[in-house]
């Protein structure tokens, strides 16, 4: 009989760790491991996803973070659905879901997905009082576990390194260029520099626009056009910097996109984070063969081999950015060489490798064996 693995996140609104949820719930062998998903905020669009791919999606109703009744609602679902495995995703379902667990020894698997720079410590402090019910803690990269061992204070055994995994499949039938391009209403004879995230600081942005100000004003790179994809609370923001900018015509805002619709339009991604725990978007770039320039700082150069398969740079700068790009677009060689070692680069992290990493690790604690690295 299969065993059943209570997928528990915080919310299911786009982003990096509910896609992960998405396709690690979608691949893994439900003859072994059942999924069903629990979101402490159950609306959004990738509960409708989850759903098509029939999974069972449970809306806990915890709209406010201050909600503590959502602990026994949780706990009543893990009884009534008996369920075998717990895996929070991020600190607030992961805190959540040990306190319910504990007292059904339900074992729990923490993943965490973010380096979180915001300033809020009590995440950390809450993630150290409630590790001992924690089964195992898994990071999505290096720099995520390095991070936690800083600022939780707990021992570096405790914590397990899985990275993210690509669903290649979801390239298979990208449009070719002058097609996305027209579907996104973007120029068809200019070449494309563009940046896909939500619209909140840790992606950067506003970084990307004031590099796109350096170059349009310099006169350097006249055929460049940028392309911003994505959405959030900082979108009439951004867009007022481009137009305090002057940038005018030379940048278009397309809306929330998938990548496999947005990144077969350009020519060159960026990626200019302030913070990542692992970075998706630029696996996404890589796979559709694209050069791609992301900020130097935290997973990212686990991903991209500087020189060989991407480029880059430091962060905060958007000079030091502008630089990057005005540099890629004006040499076709580089960025030949960038694309062809690029899609070569993103097939080594596969969902197949991902979704054996968490497959093992199920097994592990259901035969109570020690997962600690």
């Amino acid at each position: 009989m299969a065993q059943k693995v209570l997928h528990l996140i915080t919310e299911l609104y786009p982003g990096g760790a509910e896609r992960i949820v998405l396709d690690l719930c979608s691949a893994m062998d439900r003859d072994e491991f059942m999924p069903l998903v629990a979101a402490l905020d159950g609306r959004g669009e990738y509960a409708d996803l989850l759903r098509e791919r029939g999974i069972e999606v449970i809306d806990l109703g915890a709209y406010s973070r201050c909600d503590l009744g959502v602990i026994w609602r949780l706990r009543k679902i893990l009884r009534e659905w008996s369920i075998d495995i717990v895996h929070a995703h991020l600190i607030h379902s992961s805190v959540v879901g040990r306190l319910a667990a504990r007292p059904l020894a339900i074992p729990v698997v923490s993943t965490s997905h973010i380096v979180d720079r915001r300033g809020v410590w009590w995440h950390f402090l809450l993630d150290r009082l409630t590790a001992r019910w924690c089964a195992a803690e898994i990071c999505v990269s290096k720099a995520v576990k390095n991070f936690l061992i800083e600022k939780t204070g707990l021992e570096e055994k405790l914590f397990n390194v899985i990275y993210n995994g690509l669903d290649f499949s979801r390239f298979d039938k990208v449009k070719p260029k002058a097609e996305a391009r027209k579907e996104l209403g973007l120029p068809g004879d200019e070449m494309l520099v563009g940046v896909l995230g939500r619209f909140d600081a840790q992606k950067g942005i506003d970084i990307f626009i004031r590099a796109a100000s350096v170059l349009a004003k310099s006169g350097e790179c006249e055929n460049l056009h940028f392309v911003v994809a994505g959405y959030g609370e900082k979108e009439g923001e951004l867009k007022n910097l481009a137009r305090v900018a002057g940038l005018g015509e030379s940048l278009t805002f397309v809306g929330y996109r998938q990548a496999q619709d947005f990144f077969p339009a350009l020519d060159i991604a960026v990626c200019p984070s302030r913070w990542e725990g692992f970075g998706l978007v630029v696996l996404e770039a890589m796979y559709c063969g694209l050069p791609v320039i992301a900020s130097e700082i935290d997973s990212l150069p686990e991903i991209i081999n500087n020189g060989e398969d991407g480029i880059l740079v430091a962060p905060e700068n958007p000079q030091a950015l502008a630089d990057c790009i005005a540099g890629l677009a004006k040499d076709g060689g580089l960025r030949a060489k960038f694309s062809s070692k690029a899609r070569d680069r993103a097939k080594d992290f596969s969902l197949e490798k991902m979704v054996n990493g968490y497959r093992s690790v199920y097994q592990s604690l259901l035969v109570g064996e020690n997962i600690t690295a």
